[in-house]
């Protein structure tokens, strides 16, 4: 090849190389130019944003701004609120105290008498209504206060009261303890006749509005008596049913209506102390002598005197066949000390074989609960034991105590009553059999 075509070649390919350079510098300028629009577009955008942004936050503060003299409009609003409160109850317990105070010591009360009846069972709220609304006190949430601050808080005495209207608190409540301010309506005159048991005796005062029977017979049960009454702490047998039975005297009572069991138990057995230690017999020797006198001089104790005249209270027809009773009695109970037999050669061995031990406490079958009789058998059942029962099954009067300490003795061991109360006497078992064809019973 020639030189001339030699250089034409390699300047048209210094052109090419010239004209690729400068093809990639375009593009690469372009490339520049296309970002540096890209990043005036992020700078306006970010602008944007950030203007946006500042508005938003200029908004928010504004609010918060708001917001917060709206809290402090509200705080003092508040405190406005608290403050009437506060300044209010101050005054409506300076109020409360003022009239309170007044009405407690009577200051503001007319001299007026006034019936309250104070229902049983009656709450402090209630009690203090009713004095309200009677006009004995002004101010019933004071005497409330008044009640829970002091010894009224004591079980007020339910029944009728007439109350002076001027009496101050502490007078008032202890007008309405005591059962002597009562009026004579609440009073009723109960009579308790002889050989009633004590099951019959809480009876007859639940009938007559003096207290609960189950609240009785549950005092009844108590050694609550044991320290003021020697003769009942004398009677300690552990299986005996109504520790107090044979001790509640037979007699007429005035007892004011709803009062507590003991009160009533109380008066019961002062009675019985009174007899006992006053009441005069006549002994063998024609000396008027007490009871309790007459039984240390044979040797017994009051319960036993009161067990035993308990049987023939319960056994006599009536007053005239007690001494009988009691000698019979007295009788089969001896044959404990005569290898069991009697004189006359029957197997008695001290059992008394007394129908009215049977079922006690019970008066008889019928009156044992339908859930127990078919099973029931009386720890005091002197067909099954031997000698005295466990206690007393009734309550006797004066003449049934009286025969006990002064029968004459007989050669009798057994005896029977017809329908018409006549009493038959044996002497032996096959003269008892004869006897009881006789009354209709064989």
């Amino acid at each position: 090849m020639s030189d001339e075509k030699k250089n034409r070649s390699n300047q048209n390919s210094q052109e090419d190389f010239l004209s690729e350079d400068r093809k990639r510098k375009v593009e690469e300028f372009e490339v520049n130019i296309e970002d540096t629009y890209k990043e005036d577009e992020e700078i306006e955008n970010l602008m944007s944003y950030s203007d946006d942004k500042k508005k938003n936050m200029d908004i928010s503060l504004k609010n918060e701004t708001s917001s917060v003299k709206k809290s402090a409009k509200n705080v003092k609003f508040f405190k406005s609120i608290w403050i009437v409160m506060i300044v209010s109850i101050c005054l409506m317990l300076g109020q409360f105290v003022i009239f309170g105070t007044f009405d407690m010591l009577a200051i503001t009360r007319n001299d007026n008498v006034v019936k309250v009846e104070i229902p049983k069972g009656a709450g402090k709220n209630a009690i203090a209504n009713i004095l309200y609304e009677k006009g004995v006190i002004k101010q019933p949430g004071f005497f409330k206060m008044y009640l829970l601050l002091t010894k009224g808080s004591q079980k007020f005495i339910p029944g009728s009261f007439e109350i002076k209207s001027n009496l101050d608190y502490e007078a008032t409540i202890n007008y309405l303890l005591s059962n002597a301010n009562r009026i004579d309506s609440d009073i009723v005159d109960v009579t308790v006749p002889e050989g009633k048991n004590i099951i019959e005796i809480a009876g007859i005062l639940e009938k007559n509005e003096i207290c609960s029977s189950d609240e009785f017979l549950k005092a009844c049960k108590s050694n609550d008596f044991n320290k003021d009454y020697d003769f009942i702490a004398g009677s300690s047998s552990k299986d005996i049913i109504y520790k107090l039975e044979g001790y509640l005297f037979p007699d007429t009572y005035s007892f004011y209506k709803n009062v507590e069991p003991k009160s009533v138990i109380k008066k019961f057995l002062n009675n019985f102390e009174n007899k006992v230690s006053k009441k005069l017999l006549t002994d063998e020797s024609n000396e008027k002598v007490s009871v309790k006198t007459l039984a240390e001089r044979k040797s017994m104790s009051i319960s036993d005197v009161i067990n035993f005249a308990s049987l023939v209270q319960a056994e006599a027809s009536n007053d005239a066949d007690m001494p009988g009773v009691a000698a019979v009695i007295s009788n089969r109970l001896s044959t404990l000390n005569n290898g069991g037999k009697s004189t006359f050669g029957d197997a008695i061995n001290g059992c008394l074989s007394l129908d009215s031990t049977t079922w006690y406490p019970y008066r008889s079958k019928d009156k044992v609960p339908s859930n127990i009789v078919d099973t029931y058998e009386s720890p005091y059942d002197t067909y099954k034991f031997s000698g005295f029962p466990k206690g007393p099954i009734c309550n006797p009067g004066i003449t049934a105590i009286e025969s006990v300490l002064t029968f004459k003795p007989t050669q009798y061991y057994f005896y029977c009553h017809s329908k018409e109360g006549k009493t038959f006497y044996a002497k032996s078992f096959s003269e008892h059999g004869v006897n009881l064809k006789k009354a209709g019973l064989a």
